[in-house]
Parts: structure tokens; C-alpha cells; sequence
């Protein structure tokens, strides 16, 4: 057997692992793929191409191992949003920035998601005379207390927000009431649980987790009351006190692996 190394940086794009090792075992013009199974099985299919198609004639297996630790692109990605910024974290690459949006936080009807809006639309049609809309507003911060509570200096501004892309990781992890990743999971960012209000006359949305260094809008803290969000807390209605403390904002990391 023939047996030959080659380190490339480059990971093949049917492995959805990002430290895998791929090897080719070839004979004559027949070619074996390792991505379809084990190096050792792969090579055991290599020589049964050997003894069943020549078996009057002694060959080599070649073998040509390419990979190793090096992490590389991946077939699709991941997409996500970050919340409170208009960048992307290290290894994320920004598809667009804008403002957060939502239904008004009084009303029934609407969506009951958050988007994240561009700063330029587009239209498809330009009609104006819909008499019914399901509408469109900013989102709100509204975090009154202390000087210490969390994005305190943000009360009553406008939320950004940015999409971001990462082609090195295939899934993404909200971990609520934690700001770490489990294990073999990568920070993407950390911060804050926020929703609306819990109120009879308030409308559900989405959970967000919003960077702990999070920005406004530039030029929106006016009190206008659109759709609005809220630093989040656990109570003791099913969830043991402690370790939950009824006090204390929630934080949430956004992972990646």
C-alpha cells in the first residue's frame, strides 16, 4: 500500500464537521471516498476492489489523507440576529444592519414578532390605498430603576439591530438565564432576556436576547410608547428560588457550534 499525507486548508463541504479528516483510497481508475464511512473501512472497501476486480494481478491501494484540525467553511451556515448592535461579532459577517420593530404594545391584533427592519426598504408595489394594515413601530426600551440596572441609559430609546452570517457553524443556541456556552459551543454574544410588559392589555412578542452593550437608535429617546420591551425575571411559580432570585434580570448567551 501506497500511503501519502497531504494537509490542505480547505475542509470538504459534505462533512458537517469542522475537524474532520477525509481520505481517497484509489486503485487503478476505482475510487473510494472516506466521507462515505471510517478511513478503516473505507481502505477494507479499497482492497475488495483489489481482490475481486484483479484478483490475477498484485496493486496498491493508494492512500491520500486530506485534513486535520483546520476549520474551514461549511456547506450553508448559520444566520442570526444580534440584537441592540449594528455589527457582527469576530467570524460573523453583517448581511445588513437596521432597527429593531414590532406591533404597538397595546394592541391585539399584529405580529407578535420582532424584526429586524433595513434602514432602506424596498416595494414591490406602490399603491396606497389598502384601507386595513397589520402596522409596523420601533422598539422601545423600557428598562426604568437605578443607575445599575441593566441598559438603564437606554430607557425610552429606539433598538438596532444587525443580521449576521457565519459559515464556519451550522446551528445556533439561545441559553436563556445563562451568559456562557455549554460546552464545545462558541460565544457569539451575551446579554439580556427582554419581552413585553406582563399586562392584561398588553400584546405577547418574542423573546430577544439583546447584547449586554447594546446601542440606540442614534437621535430616538423620545417617549412615544411604541412597541415596547422589558427586561425579563423568573418567579417562584415553578421555578425553584434560589438559585432563581424574583430580583434579577435574566441574561442569555447566543451560541454557536
Amino acid at each position: 500500500m501506497n500511503y501519502v499525507t497531504e494537509n490542505t486548508k480547505s475542509i470538504n463541504k459534505s462533512s458537517r464537521n469542522t475537524h474532520s479528516t477525509s481520505a481517497v483510497y484509489s486503485h487503478r481508475d476505482r475510487t473510494v471516498d472516506s466521507t462515505k464511512g471510517s478511513m478503516f473501512t473505507t481502505f477494507a472497501a479499497c482492497l475488495l476492489l483489489v481482490s475481486v476486480s484483479a484478483p490475477a494481478v498484485k496493486g496498491d491501494c493508494t492512500v491520500v489523507v486530506k485534513g486535520g484540525n483546520e476549520a474551514g467553511p461549511q456547506a450553508g451556515g448559520a444566520v442570526y440576529t444580534r440584537w441592540g448592535r449594528t455589527v457582527c461579532p469576530q467570524g460573523a459577517t453583517l448581511v445588513y444592519a437596521g432597527r429593531a420593530a414590532g406591533t404597538r404594545y397595546n394592541m391585539k391584533g399584529g405580529t407578535s414578532d420582532t424584526l429586524c427592519m433595513p434602514e432602506t426598504p424596498q416595494y414591490l408595489s406602490t399603491d396606497t390605498t389598502a384601507n386595513h394594515a397589520a402596522l409596523l413601530r420601533g422598539v422601545e426600551f423600557e428598562t426604568q430603576g437605578t443607575t445599575s440596572t441593566p441598559f438603564r441609559n437606554l430607557l425610552e430609546a429606539d433598538m438596532s439591530c444587525a443580521v449576521c452570517h457565519t459559515d464556519t457553524k451550522l446551528s445556533v443556541l439561545t441559553v436563556p438565564a445563562q451568559y456562557t456556552c455549554p460546552n464545545e459551543w462558541i460565544m457569539e454574544y451575551n446579554g439580556y432576556l427582554m419581552a413585553e410588559f406582563e399586562a392584561s392589555d398588553r400584546q405577547r412578542k418574542n423573546t430577544l436576547c439583546v447584547d449586554k452593550d447594546a446601542e440606540a437608535v442614534p437621535g430616538s429617546q423620545a417617549n412615544i410608547n411604541p412597541s415596547l420591551v422589558y427586561l425579563m425575571r423568573a418567579t417562584c411559580d415553578g421555578l425553584p428560588c434560589p438559585p432563581y432570585n424574583t430580583d434579577m434580570a435574566l441574561p442569555c448567551a447566543v451560541c454557536s457550534k
